[in-house]
Protein backbone atom coordinates (compact mmCIF):
# COMPACT_ATOMS: atom_id res chain seq x y z
CA UNK A 1 0.00 0.00 0.00
CA UNK A 2 2.68 2.51 1.03
CA UNK A 3 5.68 0.76 -0.49
CA UNK A 4 7.24 3.99 -1.76
CA UNK A 5 6.99 5.64 1.68
CA UNK A 6 7.54 2.97 4.36
CA UNK A 7 7.44 5.45 7.27
CA UNK A 8 4.32 7.31 6.12
CA UNK A 9 2.06 5.84 8.80
CA UNK A 10 4.45 6.50 11.67
CA UNK A 11 5.13 10.00 10.32
CA UNK A 12 1.39 10.76 10.21
CA UNK A 13 0.90 9.38 13.72
CA UNK A 14 3.74 11.55 15.01
CA UNK A 15 2.60 14.66 13.16
CA UNK A 16 -1.01 14.37 14.32
CA UNK A 17 -0.40 12.99 17.82
CA UNK A 18 -3.50 14.67 19.25
CA UNK A 19 -5.71 12.66 16.89
CA UNK A 20 -4.10 9.32 17.76
CA UNK A 21 -4.05 9.62 21.56
CA UNK A 22 -6.74 9.15 24.19
CA UNK A 23 -10.17 7.62 23.87
CA UNK A 24 -11.66 10.06 21.41
CA UNK A 25 -14.85 10.40 23.43
CA UNK A 26 -17.01 13.52 23.31
CA UNK A 27 -16.64 15.65 26.42
CA UNK A 28 -20.05 17.32 26.17
CA UNK A 29 -23.45 15.59 26.13
CA UNK A 30 -24.44 14.52 22.64
CA UNK A 31 -27.97 13.96 21.40
CA UNK A 32 -28.63 11.57 18.55
CA UNK A 33 -31.64 12.60 16.49
CA UNK A 34 -33.50 9.61 15.07
CA UNK A 35 -35.78 9.58 12.06
CA UNK A 36 -39.22 8.95 13.57
CA UNK A 37 -40.52 7.60 10.24
CA UNK A 38 -38.22 4.57 10.47
CA UNK A 39 -39.64 1.58 12.33
CA UNK A 40 -37.54 0.68 15.41
CA UNK A 41 -35.73 -2.66 15.32
CA UNK A 42 -34.77 -4.84 18.27
CA UNK A 43 -32.14 -7.40 17.30
CA UNK A 44 -31.66 -10.51 19.44
CA UNK A 45 -28.36 -10.73 21.30
CA UNK A 46 -25.57 -12.80 19.80
CA UNK A 47 -23.97 -15.54 21.81
CA UNK A 48 -20.58 -14.87 23.33
CA UNK A 49 -18.08 -17.71 23.63
CA UNK A 50 -17.71 -18.87 27.21
CA UNK A 51 -13.92 -18.59 26.87
CA UNK A 52 -14.12 -14.79 26.55
CA UNK A 53 -16.99 -14.00 28.98
CA UNK A 54 -14.61 -12.77 31.69
CA UNK A 55 -12.54 -10.70 29.25
CA UNK A 56 -15.69 -9.11 27.84
CA UNK A 57 -17.05 -8.28 31.30
CA UNK A 58 -13.71 -6.75 32.27
CA UNK A 59 -13.57 -4.64 29.09
CA UNK A 60 -17.18 -3.46 29.45
CA UNK A 61 -16.60 -2.55 33.11
CA UNK A 62 -13.47 -0.58 32.13
CA UNK A 63 -15.33 1.21 29.33
CA UNK A 64 -18.09 2.19 31.78
CA UNK A 65 -15.48 3.37 34.31
CA UNK A 66 -13.80 5.47 31.58
CA UNK A 67 -17.15 7.12 30.84
CA UNK A 68 -17.25 5.91 27.24
CA UNK A 69 -20.51 3.99 27.62
CA UNK A 70 -23.39 4.04 30.10
CA UNK A 71 -25.33 0.96 31.11
CA UNK A 72 -28.99 0.90 30.06
CA UNK A 73 -31.30 -0.90 32.45
CA UNK A 74 -34.70 -0.03 30.98
CA UNK A 75 -36.30 -1.30 27.79
CA UNK A 76 -35.59 0.67 24.61
CA UNK A 77 -37.20 0.79 21.17
CA UNK A 78 -33.94 0.12 19.33
CA UNK A 79 -31.41 -2.56 20.20
CA UNK A 80 -28.41 -3.53 18.09
CA UNK A 81 -26.53 -6.64 18.98
CA UNK A 82 -22.86 -6.64 19.85
CA UNK A 83 -20.31 -8.64 17.90
CA UNK A 84 -17.36 -9.62 20.04
CA UNK A 85 -14.01 -10.24 18.38
CA UNK A 86 -10.91 -10.92 20.44
CA UNK A 87 -7.88 -9.00 19.27
CA UNK A 88 -4.59 -10.85 19.16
Amino acid sequence: MFTHQPNLLSNLQERYKVVFTGLGKLENPYKIHLDTTVKPVVQPPRRVAVAIHDLLKEKLDQTVADGVITPVTEATDRVSNMVVVRKI
